[in-house]
């Protein structure tokens, strides 16, 4: 009986440290502390909401578009290139914190101290990140592989997906307002049947964009004049005039019981209730340009 008991327990021990050896797959999910639900998504949303786009390698090609919701979003792109399969991800964020969602144990990790605080981690000819990480403009940004990783592809390849990024958060984000300065135009008409939801809308928009991005009210109030100055003079007046609505609405959705309204305009608010003073200061600039 002895006998039986020794052999059971040195089969166990066995057992136990072949899989101490083994390495965590990858699940490409976020990781602790990073926002959940993942929501299918578009590049047309993705530069709405953060003013920015990641941009597809020549040759590339796009499986799906995310955006994994929280207190800071993130905007991912999954696409294939040559052979191998990727998923880009970058968040607007003050610290840097690992966004990749790929747990493994890495044969190689690699730092660099250049613009970006770049951190390379690969397996041979396997599973490999690169991380980007920008403190001044507020930004992190990763690309993963599942297959045929080494550090210098994933730089270059880095260097094409991000480029678009950082010059998008660097320039002030503009033409993610310009985009949603457009929808103002298009769907909101003070004094209009249905006004007081559409302009809830537009403004919890312009909300959830001020908040992501954190672009500064001197960019938007620069941004907002120039947008201005292109139109007619009818269309510019028009324009003043929904500017000022869509500021009011803001005000209505911010205020005691405008959590309702919100409820009703048709948009979620994926940042609400904007509790970031820049939010507020940015919707006071846009009228800076009357």
């Amino acid at each position: 009986m002895k006998h039986i008991a020794k052999i059971f327990c040195l089969l166990l021990a066995l057992v136990l440290l072949a899989g101490c050896g083994r390495t965590a797959a990858p699940t490409n999910e976020p990781t602790t502390g990073m926002p959940n639900p993942q929501k299918e998504s578009s590049e047309i949303e993705i530069l709405t909401r953060f003013g920015t786009v990641m941009s597809l390698p020549q040759g590339g090609l796009v499986d799906d578009y995310f955006i994994i919701e929280g207190e800071n979003s993130v905007a991912e792109m999954r696409f294939s290139f040559k052979d191998s399969n990727y998923v880009a991800r970058f968040m607007p964020a003050a610290e840097y914190e690992d966004i990749s969602g790929m747990h493994y144990e890495w044969q190689h990790t690699e730092t660099a101290n250049d613009l970006y605080n770049t951190t390379v981690r690969y397996n041979d000819g396997a599973e490999g990140v690169i991380d980007l990480f920008d403190a001044h403009l507020g930004l992190i940004c990763s690309l993963s592989t599942d297959s045929g990783a080494d550090p210098d592809t994933l730089r270059s390849v880095a260097k094409e997906v991000f480029s678009t990024v950082t010059d998008g958060f660097g320039s002030g984000r503009v033409d993610g307002l310009n985009a949603l300065l457009d929808d103002v135009r298009e769907h909101y008409f003070p004094g209009t049947a249905g006004s007081s939801l559409s302009g809830a809308a537009c403004a919890a928009k312009l909300a959830d964009y001020f908040a992501e991005t954190g672009i500064d009210p001197d960019s938007v109030s620069a941004a907002v004049t120039t947008y201005a100055s292109a139109l007619e003079d009818e269309e510019r007046v028009l324009f003043e005039q929904q500017l000022d609505g869509v500021v009011s609405s803001f005000t209505a959705i911010t205020a005691e019981g405008g959590e309702g309204i919100l409820a009703d305009c048709g948009y979620e608010a994926a940042r609400y209730p904007w509790t970031e003073e820049n939010v507020s200061d940015c919707f006071v600039a846009m009228l800076g340009s009357d």
